[in-house]
């Protein structure tokens, strides 16, 4: 019966021999018994949370590429133990100690729990950003953090996972019009001249 107790948590829960309990080898020869465990390993049969979706969201400029306040969204399943992270304010260094970015979404950003499954990413600098991340950018989680992303009792072992490559979009780009002529030697305009149209 488990039913008083709070979860043991993975890489957390520890015990020790106290020396009252007059734990010795047998035949007992020794001292008593006075140590500490380390740290419990393995899992209690629970799934590890796995990324389900990665998608971009265009909100600051309608250009195909990331701006500040564009996001990234990314649902995992079963519902996590938020990496034991505020819901709100996680810094860049929070992100980056556990989830790994396969190109530079820029300089700065920010993240929040939307609830205990979907992690938002917020674009707050895009200096030095990859271009062409559409299709490029890969989350993958990082299960050796301190403290990785586990499912909601805390107990699975850290989320190794990696999504696919990220879908949706910063936004559509507007069609951009541009002309040209082309034309031989002669400085006028004359037959078998050209005007190219570039969208």
């Amino acid at each position: 019966d488990v039913s008083p107790a709070g979860p043991p948590q993975i890489s957390l829960f520890s015990l020790a021999l106290r020396a009252s309990a007059g734990l010795r080898n047998y035949p007992p020869q020794s001292g008593v018994c006075e140590m500490s465990s380390g740290f419990l390993t393995g899992d209690f049969g629970t799934i590890i949370p796995d990324i389900v979706s990665f998608i971009a969201s265009g909100t600051a400029g309608a250009d195909g590429k990331p701006d500040p306040g564009d996001t990234l969204t990314i649902v995992f399943w079963p519902p996590t133990n938020f990496a034991r992270l505020p819901s709100k304010g996680i810094t860049k260094a929070q992100i980056d100690a556990i989830l790994s970015l396969s190109l530079s979404i820029g300089a700065s950003y920010s993240g929040r729990w939307i609830n205990t499954e979907t992690l938002q990413i917020t674009l707050l600098d895009t200096t030095g950003a990859d271009p062409w991340l559409l299709g490029r950018l890969v989350v993958t989680c990082k299960p050796g953090a301190v403290a990785p992303i586990r499912n909601a009792d805390g107990i699975s072992l850290g989320c190794f996972d990696a999504s696919l490559p990220v879908s949706g979009d910063f936004g559509v780009s507007l069609l951009t019009l541009g002309i040209t002529a082309v034309g031989d030697s002669n400085p006028a305009v004359s037959a078998g001249d050209l005007i190219i149209v570039a969208f």
